[in-house]
């Protein structure tokens, strides 16, 4: 409609005379009046200005201001543009960005002073303040350009005046600095199990280059764990301008399906070196599984203690990495390991390597020797004292009948020493007398002290009659060994005691002084031997002491643990005692109870014996005494110093045979006399010496003579005889 009024007015003009127009000027504003009233009921407003500026970023933002009434670029319509450079016409039709409302042209945001009027309106610019604008890149840059605003497609871009479209052109070579414009919102993604790929679908614009790189760490595209990762943007355009940024990738996990536990496996466990049995989850998981993962799997309680031995329930909890858990129970059987095996593997043949053909189970527990011999010895690495070992042994043919057994306190003959020096406590078991040389060997077991040098085979380990050989114990009880048969024996070997049983049948229980050494099984002239299932169980080992002397309280007894045995140990005798070693102990009957860190526990009874006295007293007798005559006498009254006694139960008397008193003070006559002292112990036990008094006679004797004699020969001769 504003469009036909300014067509009616030129032409009125070249008809009318100039007071015609001033009428029609008048006209005009009154039709202009009503026009404004009109189009403040059907449209918009008209565009009365056009303006420009350059925005930091590098785009155009046209201004185009309206009249009567706020603006919004909903209804802006399409502006039409075009671009010419070198021989390139570009002609673009844009879209309204945004609105300013009630703003002079000099504060128009992204512009304010920078803005150039390309066109107006006169008497109707910067009347309304009202503006929509348009934001578009130039169509090149660094190059001369001219862009012409055209007009648009609605009442917004419809000149409010004649020229205001297509405004004067924009001439300027624009210069890009920016780098492309790159979306830094941050992405929010969903997950259902834990990390997930997630894709950024960001749109990147640059003022120059329609398609500018783009760069992000991590990748567009990559897998992304559950929780905030920061992403870095690099972009850069076909000029070289770049751009960053970070931004957020969110991933949130939302899983609501618990794990999956298959029923879990019931174990038996074994107490550890600290005395502890521990277990771990997966030692009882069966195979847990979830949709999303197992982020821990715990089993409680997982230690136990020797207050837990037998079974015990334990739960399996599975959670998964969203939290969600399930859980299982199952059965813990806590049990002891007190008994430990031995593997021979690492033990060696000793002595003549001809008189033995030792062979070694694969799985270490067995031994067979295979050939009749002189004595051979296979034996461990290390000294065994203090020590239980309990194991099989048995004679696997019908041919032969001789030495079978085992050797304790084994030190010679090894690798380091002569092959006929020996130095061990032996046991040997005989299935039929035999005579040999030497002498006869009888059936049955006995326990020889074999010590020292001999070339005497025969005489030492057959007949034991040499000087290396002492026969401690011998015992004929259970006959000789049976062929074919496999029997159990047990040995207990401590540094005052060794007790052998055979088949659960103590067959020697021997006191002594015995000597660390090695363990190890004999043979002598048998073959088809087999030594098998050897073990160590944890025991207290006890040496005792006997009572020195019937009724005092001095004996004594200590508990050592056997090698396998883990510590700290605990004690406990029968007297209240809890130390390894308890003294003062009268005649009689006791027990100990050790128990080992790792709950293993043994109870050993011992007997202090009363003691049998067979000790003979100590006497010293003083030195040999002389003493001479009393005066007048040829004897002497002599004190007599008495001996020293001394004994380990007591001294009961002393005597002496002179005057069969404790006091051999008397009258001793000139000359040696030898007493004898005898001392006699509270048992009966006697011992003497013998002492001498030697009296001397040191008077000289007295004389008198008679007075002189006158006497007359006797007749008829020439003397006479005289009695003086």
């Amino acid at each position: 409609m504003s469009r036909l009024i300014y067509t009616d007015q030129q032409k009125t003009r070249r008809l009318l005379p100039k007071l015609f127009n001033r009428m029609v000027e008048f006209k005009r504003s009154i039709l202009a009046f009503f026009a404004i009233a009109l189009f403040s009921l059907n449209v918009s407003a008209h565009g009365v200005q056009a303006a420009y500026c350059q925005l930091e970023n590098g785009f155009i933002r046209v201004y185009i201001e309206h009249w009567h009434g706020d603006q919004s670029n909903t209804n802006a319509g399409t502006a039409s543009i075009t671009t010419v450079y070198g021989g390139t016409t570009i002609t673009q039709n844009l879209n309204g960005t945004g609105f300013a409302n009630n703003t002079s042209v000099n504060n128009l945001p992204g512009c304010e002073s920078n803005i150039t009027v390309l066109s107006t309106c006169s008497g109707y610019a910067n009347s309304y303040n009202d503006w929509v604008y348009y934001d578009f890149a130039p169509a090149a840059f660094n190059v001369p350009i001219s862009i012409t605003i055209n007009g648009g497609n609605n009442i917004f871009l419809t000149e409010a005046c004649p020229g205001l479209f297509p405004a004067p052109p924009i001439s300027a070579t624009f210069i890009d600095t920016q780098g492309p414009a790159l979306d830094c919102s941050d992405v929010n993604v969903t997950s259902s199990c834990g990390a997930t790929v997630v894709n950024f679908n960001k749109v990147v614009v640059d003022n120059s280059d329609p398609n500018p790189t783009v760069t992000y760490t991590p990748a567009d595209g990559s897998v992304f764990q559950p929780g905030t990762t920061v992403v870095t943007a690099n972009g850069v355009d076909n000029l070289g301008n770049t751009s960053t940024c970070t931004f957020n990738v969110i991933v949130t996990v939302i899983d609501t399906e618990d794990p999956v536990i298959t029923e879990p496996a019931n174990i038996i466990v074994y107490f550890d070196a600290s005395g502890n049995a521990i277990i771990t989850a997966q030692m009882i998981d069966n195979g847990t599984t979830d949709n999303c993962g197992i982020a821990s799997l715990v089993v409680s309680p997982n230690t136990f203690t020797c207050t837990d031995i037998g079974v015990n329930v334990v739960t399996l909890i599975a959670t998964d990495e969203s939290g969600n858990s399930a859980s299982a129970t199952a059965n813990v059987d806590v049990q002891l390991s007190c008994t430990g095996s031995i593997d021979l593997n690492t033990w060696n043949q000793e002595g003549d390597p001809a008189a033995g053909d030792w062979t070694i189970a694969p799985d270490g527990a067995s031994v067979f020797q295979s050939i009749n011999g002189q004595p051979t010895f296979f034996v461990s690495p290390d000294d065994q004292f203090n020590t239980v070992i309990e194991g099989g042994f048995g004679v696997q043919t019908t041919s032969d009948d001789d030495f079978i057994g085992f050797v304790v306190g084994y030190n010679s003959p090894n690798s380091g020493t002569a092959s006929n020096n020996y130095d061990m406590l032996l046991f040997d078991w005989k299935q039929g007398s035999q005579n040999y040389g030497c002498g006869l060997a009888p059936y049955g077991m006995r326990l020889t002290r074999i010590n020292g040098t001999t070339t005497n085979m025969n005489g030492t380990f057959w007949c034991k009659n040499t000087a290396t050989a002492t026969i401690l114990a011998s015992d004929q009880t259970m006959g000789g060994w049976a062929d074919n048969t496999m029997y159990n024996f047990k040995v207990e070997y401590a540094a005052t005691n060794i007790k052998i049983s055979i088949d659960g049948t103590e067959v020697f229980n021997i006191n002594g002084t015995f000597n660390s050494g090695k363990f190890g099984f004999y043979n002598y002239s048998q073959s088809s031997v087999t030594y098998s299932g050897f073990v160590q169980p944890f025991s207290a080992v006890v040496n005792t002491i006997d009572v020195s002397c019937p009724g005092e309280i001095d004996g004594s007894a200590s508990a050592t643990p056997t090698s396998n045995g883990i510590g700290p140990f605990e004690y406990s005798w029968s007297n209240g005692a809890t130390t390894s070693s308890i003294s003062g102990l009268a005649a009689g009957t006791y027990t100990v109870t050790l128990t080992s860190a790792d709950c293993c526990e043994d109870t050993e009874t011992i007997v202090i014996s009363n003691g049998t006295d067979t000790e003979n007293p100590t006497i010293a007798c003083a030195v040999d005494q002389t003493q001479t005559a009393d005066a007048g006498d040829c004897d002497a009254d002599v004190t007599v110093v008495a001996p020293s006694t001394g004994d380990n139960c007591g001294v009961d008397s002393i005597t002496n045979d002179y005057n069969a008193s404790s006091d051999a003070s008397d009258n001793y006559p000139v000359g040696t006399t030898t007493v004898v002292w005898t001392v006699t112990d509270i048992h009966g036990n006697t011992n003497t010496c013998s002492q001498d008094i030697a009296v001397t006679d040191n008077e000289a004797p007295s004389i008198a003579c008679a007075a002189d004699q006158t006497q007359t020969a006797d007749a008829g001769d020439c003397d006479a005889d005289v009695t003086v």
